[in-house]
């Protein structure tokens, strides 16, 4: 299964609707392709979810979205914390509601 099935089946897993992903995955890819991005690419993501299952032996859908929405907001002029909040803030506003909560705590702990 590649990332965006991996995305689909965790958003439908915590509730969503088919509706919701493809505009939730479209932005996500959109802003992990803006043109300042060096490091927090689609192949980053890639990279994230891989290494998870390495050493978890697989991934539950709350990690799978916490891997696609880190750093999904990227601004180079913000403070120290800024992109990880507002990408924590994106989860919980873009996320369905059961799975929005778990990737909010675990971005918002990150950024502490």
């Amino acid at each position: 299964m590649n990332c965006s099935e991996r995305f689909a089946a965790a958003v439908a897993s915590a509730g969503g609707r088919p509706g919701d992903v493809e505009g939730i995955l479209a932005d996500l890819e959109a802003r992990h392709a803006e043109p300042h991005r060096r490091y927090h690419t689609l192949e980053h993501v890639t990279e994230v979810l891989a290494e998870v299952d390495r050493l978890s032996g697989s991934s539950d859908d709350a990690v799978v979205l916490a891997a696609w929405f880190h750093d999904a907001v990227y601004d180079v002029h913000a403070p120290s914390g800024g992109s990880e909040a507002a990408s924590a803030d994106l989860a919980a506003s873009s996320s369905p509601p059961r799975a929005s909560r778990p990737a909010h705590r675990c971005s918002s702990r990150c950024t502490a």
